[in-house]
């Protein structure tokens, strides 16, 4: 499931338990958190996190989804 400003700034995908989702910032963000970081262009990262419980869906989660968004 991509989610689209004008460029897919974050990606989820479903598995049988867990999601994963991609979040594709301008800087790379540290954390044991993320699962896989790849840096495909000057200034942008895919990075992944794996989304087991409701949960793992915190504040920081979502400022890092919104820095991508921006």
């Amino acid at each position: 499931i991509g989610l689209i400003k004008k460029l897919v700034f974050a990606a989820i995908r479903v598995q049988t338990k867990k999601l994963v989702l991609e979040f594709v910032p301008r800087k790379e963000f540290k954390s044991t958190r993320i699962v896989k970081s790849i840096r495909f262009q000057k200034e942008r990262w895919a990075q992944y996190v794996e989304l087991k419980e409701p949960a793992d869906i915190d504040q920081e989660l979502i400022d890092w989804v919104k820095f991508s968004h921006e």
